[in-house]
């Protein structure tokens, strides 16, 4: 492959480009958006979204991360093309119909998860995906996360009419169970859509599977003192003994119609406190002996497959260690997606590896081994593996990632913290491509026909603001409001955008 063109972000971008109609739409972490034509890199329009928003479209929430890290979606609504994409802790709709469409009117609806709070930590990492063929016309389903805080109403998944942003049912997994809002239920993995008009059971005729993030114990947290958190009266304290539920930690299928549960998988014994999210992806994928399942790699290192229909356990295995440096705080595991693609007529799975560690660090700073098993393939930064057993097919020793990966046509592609960029055989992991992109890759290869698109620039932001949580009390707060800049950020400078064609 050769470079096609390049183009400088204003910020780092972290989210997959999405590529349709020959544009390709893509956010970066100062808030602007950009839609790009595929062929020559050139700007065909440009929005902001967020608090540099001047309208009253703009969103002032305070995520742990940039304002766009959400890979966008585009959808037929109507007779215009629309994106869905996150911003801050909203999700917006915006007409991409037209280049040529005022930028006061872009934006054709923005959906707030937290109104009540607008500068709380709400954020939507989450992919937001489009049942384009529900009844009463497209539905767009998203996640919602506050970054492990306590108290936030937004947590969860959400399903939303795709013409008009009217909400049609919102999951939170701790409300669900009648439980306080602790933080255990947020979720920053992208849903999964299954559809099976079919379907005897009009609930199962679409589902979404999707992963909950950790289930942190943040005491001591104050009840919020507008009472928003109805099972936690203001003047007391989360209780956080009481913190675990069915749906904490989870893999999970919901109905896509009613948002109502249809199981549960709990992989993690109750009150654990490793960070171990599901926040890559789930997969939906069949077995070569016909069963449907779903997989997801969370990161505790271990890839979970389920019966799609029951739930139940088909395997789960350790394909790469974790990142836990202390309780509460990792930087391994899978955190970018995974891929699944088919090597010899069976179903393997492909994965960027994050930064794994030997060891981890008590509550005292004292290391201990990580826990027997979880170190299992050494360094290697990508694993392929059987879908089908778990068996290990091939790992490559590239540098860590916490991007996604992708594959089309025999090719696995991926960038990582090196700043390369890599395309392997998908059947022997040998490389067929490396080029330096110039600063680090956190964003997934967008294959379309001939053309791979990625994005560039990755942040520290995740380390600081759980260092943020570490300073005294008086400082918590102010630290974690901080806006992000070049001065705390100084990679922010490298983000851009790539596209490359056949040699």
């Amino acid at each position: 492959m050769l470079p096609r063109w390049h183009i400088h972000t204003d910020d780092v971008v972290t989210a997959s480009p999405t590529v349709a109609g020959g544009a390709v739409y893509v956010g970066d972490w100062s808030g602007k958006f950009y839609a790009l034509d595929l062929k020559t890199g050139s700007t065909l329009w440009t929005t902001v979204l967020g608090p540099k928003r001047t309208d009253g479209n703009a969103d002032k929430h305070t995520g742990a991360y940039g304002t766009i890290t959400s890979t966008a979606a585009v959808a037929q609504v109507g007779l215009r093309r629309v994106v869905f994409v996150g911003g801050g802790g909203s999700l917006y709709a915006l007409d991409a119909s037209s280049n040529n469409t005022p930028d006061a009117l872009r934006v054709i609806w923005r959906y707030d998860f937290d109104p009540s709070h607008p500068t709380s930590h709400g954020e939507v990492e989450s992919s937001p995906v489009v049942w384009s063929d529900a009844p009463g016309g497209p539905i767009v389903f998203v996640g919602s996360d506050a970054n492990q805080d306590s108290g936030y109403v937004g947590e969860g998944v959400w399903a939303l009419r795709a013409e008009t942003g009217a909400v049609l049912w919102h999951f939170n997994p701790e409300a669900y169970q009648g439980k306080a809002l602790f933080g255990c239920g947020n979720v920053w993995s992208s849903p999964a859509l299954g559809v099976d008009p079919s379907n005897g059971d009009p609930a199962r005729r679409a589902v979404l599977y999707f992963g909950t993030a950790d289930c942190p114990d943040n005491s001591p947290t104050p009840c919020p003192s507008d009472n928003s958190d109805p099972k936690c009266q203001a003047g007391q304290q989360y209780p956080y003994n009481t913190r675990w539920q069915p749906f904490a930690e989870s893999i999970m299928a919901i109905s896509a119609s009613t948002g109502a549960p249809i199981w549960s998988y709990q992989g993690h014994p109750p009150y654990s406190d490793s960070d171990d999210d599901y926040g890559s992806s789930a997969q939906l994928f069949t077995l070569p002996e016909g069963r449907d399942v779903v997989g997801e790699a969370g990161k505790d290192g271990l890839y979970v497959v389920l019966d799609r229909r029951t739930g139940s356990l088909v395997w789960r295995a350790p394909e790469t260690g974790n990142g836990n440096l202390q309780p509460g705080f990792a930087l391994g595991g899978f955190i970018g997606t995974t891929a699944v693609g088919n090597v010899a007529g069976d179903p393997t799975v492909f994965g960027g590896v994050a930064i794994n560690t030997p060891v981890t660090y008590d509550s005292s700073g004292n290391p201990t081994p990580q826990a027997g098993g979880t170190v299992v393939k050494g360094i290697p930064g990508m694993q392929a593996f059987s879908a089908s057993r778990g068996s290990n097919r091939w790992s490559d020793a590239q540098a860590y990632t916490y991007g996604p990966t992708s594959t089309a046509n025999g090719v696995v592609y991926v960038g990582a913290l090196d700043g390369f960029f890599r395309a392997l055989d998908a059947a022997t992991g040998r490389v067929l491509f490396a080029f330096p992109l110039g600063a680090p890759v956190s964003s997934g290869a967008a294959i379309a026909g001939s053309s791979v698109v990625i994005g560039t620039g990755t942040s520290e932001s995740d380390l600081e603001f759980k260092t943020c949580a570490q300073a005294p009390p008086p400082l918590t707060q102010p630290c974690k409001q901080t806006p992000l800049n070049q001065t705390v950020n100084p990679l922010s400078d490298l983000g851009g955008v790539w596209a490359f064609s056949p040699a």
